[in-house]
């Protein structure tokens, strides 16, 4: 099922994820909405399930978000940042996308993944609640719009972005490459051109 709310295309469907000990298969519900915008350093961000995917990534930096003042909702070990620069991820996840993402995550049982792309990113969350009533889609819709429009990169904050990094980091990222065994297997995931 496709449809937009409040310019956002977001697209419902099932999912199958292989259990860890791949006895058994785990159906989820998966939802994604299509960025606006994209970074120019390709970056993924993940929780539960969907690390591994990350894992296949050509994004070999791991960053773990500091709440050295304590304001901000904690960054669990599980959840996993990886890029390909460190200090553009740093810059560009203010305290506010932080907890908007964690807020995310924290849903129960729900595994999600951010991917970011030069001209657009990806909004992913795969969950096994049932999502029965017309109340209940709509409220996680809501929650996952209101988490795009927090990622969505305002005019001019690219520009600022790389302003504050070392000359040296400023190269755009070209491509990201994904494993093609991984998307033969029937992982779900629409990317647009």
């Amino acid at each position: 099922m496709n449809g937009a709310v409040d310019g956002y295309n977001i697209s419902f469907f099932t999912s199958e994820h292989s259990e860890l000990d791949a006895r058994s298969e785990r159906r989820l519900t998966a939802i994604e909405i299509n960025l606006h915008t994209g970074l120019s350093v390709a970056s993924a961000i993940a929780s539960g399930g969907m690390s591994m995917v990350v894992d296949t990534l050509d994004l070999h930096k791991e960053y773990k978000p500091p709440n050295t003042d304590g304001k901000r909702k904690s960054w669990d070990n599980s959840y996993v940042i990886r890029t390909q620069d460190i200090l553009y991820i740093q810059e560009y996840l203010s305290g506010e996308r932080l907890d908007s993402i964690i807020g995310l995550m924290e849903i129960e049982k729900a595994w999600v993944i951010l991917l970011f792309f030069e001209d657009t990113g990806l909004l992913r969350i795969d969950t096994p609640l049932p999502l029965d009533t017309p109340q209940k889609v709509d409220a996680i819709v809501k929650q996952m719009v209101n988490v795009a429009r927090t990622l969505e990169m305002a005019d001019g904050e690219e520009k600022d972005i790389l302003r504050k990094m070392p000359k040296a980091n400023r190269k755009k990222q070209a491509t990201l490459e994904i494993d093609d065994d991984l998307l033969n297997d029937d992982i779900g995931f629409e990317l647009e051109d």
